[in-house]
């Protein structure tokens, strides 16, 4: 197999496109214009083998303290294959052609369709990245449909919201972002979780396929989520919602209202980005995400989750300790 650097952007998308996923957007070319908005090493590398492209790998390097760092490819690599073989022997060309030995481990995710068979032979699972479980919504319903197919009380809440006036609006605006940066840092004290820095978020919003999508009720925005459209999939990545007026159920409309602006604009598919995997750790802590998600319909899939590949067996372990000690 021949490691090939890919420059040309439309030949990029339309193998990742006619060979990914639903989140196939974490290997899209935007994407990696994403991380070149962030100042990370990125490689958008491709295997050839007898002149024929059979997959492609965004490889992005990431900075760990004394000078190592480690490899990450989200929701990738993606192959015209399905052979775990085939699989890691692109994992170790693509190792070989970076050749920097500073890298202790390659993390990688494997997509859906990827068949898991004595994979811990060649890596070892770790926690996710990306979340192992998603919600994924088929937009070729009708509207009617739609409705139909959620939970009573998902849609008593969405007509609720429009009787009390609940407004939704799409737009990517700095006040949009400065609202968003607002909200999801309530949210984060709320649910008790750690977000990304704020120039994570507006680098994001730099980029021409995604727009933060509001819900405002008497001039007070209470909801605020960031889209992303690529390929066939709109997906809702991050969301962030107010402490106040939280019984006009503003987040209902907006996911109703961002679900029927992405099948007008002729996406197939909406995905909601994560929900708690039946009897993991997260259940407890997921339980409202989850519900709520979960109120809209839509089928579950399930992803085979996230994988190192150790390349520095000491330095692997220091960083295991040192995270443990650290976190």
């Amino acid at each position: 197999m021949k490691i090939v650097e890919i420059k040309d952007k439309i030949f990029w998308n339309n193998f990742v496109k006619q060979n990914g996923e639903y989140s196939a957007f974490l290997q899209s070319w935007e994407w990696g214009e994403f991380q070149k908005n962030l100042g990370r090493k990125f490689w958008r590398l491709g295997g050839e083998e007898d002149g024929q492209l059979i997959g492609v790998a965004l490889v992005i390097k990431n900075n760990l303290p004394l000078g190592k760092s480690y490899l990450y490819i989200p929701r990738g690599p993606i192959t015209t294959y399905n052979s775990q073989l085939e699989t890691h022997n692109f994992l170790e060309k693509i190792i070989e052609y970076i050749n920097d030995k500073s890298i202790i481990f390659m993390r990688f995710e494997p997509p859906q369709q990827f068949t898991i068979d004595n994979l811990q032979l060649t890596a070892k699972k770790v926690g996710a990245v990306q979340p192992e479980h998603s919600l994924i919504l088929d937009l070729g319903k009708s509207e009617e449909e739609l409705l139909g197919a959620m939970h009573p009380k998902t849609r008593y809440n969405i007509h609720l919201a429009e009787k009390r006036g609940v407004k939704v609006y799409f737009r990517k605006e700095k006040e949009d972002a400065e609202n968003f940066w607002r909200l999801l840092q309530e949210t984060a004290s709320r649910d008790e979780f750690r977000a990304h820095d704020k120039n994570y978020y507006q680098r994001m919003l730099e980029l021409e396929n995604v727009y933060v999508a509001t819900a405002e009720y008497q001039g007070k925005v209470l909801a605020a989520n960031i889209i992303i459209n690529w390929g066939e999939t709109a997906t809702y990545l991050h969301g962030a919602s107010s402490n106040q007026e939280r019984q006009v159920m503003a987040p209902h409309l907006l996911q109703w209202e961002t679900i029927k602006r992405a099948k007008a604009e002729g996406y197939k598919y909406y995905d909601f980005w994560g929900i708690a995997p039946p009897g993991s750790s997260k259940a407890k802590s997921w339980a409202g995400i989850t519900r709520f998600k979960k109120g809209f319909g839509g089928e579950e899939v399930k992803y085979p989750g996230t994988y190192d590949k150790v390349i520095s067996a000491w330095w692997y372990q220091f960083y295991n300790l040192g995270r443990k000690v650290i976190f």
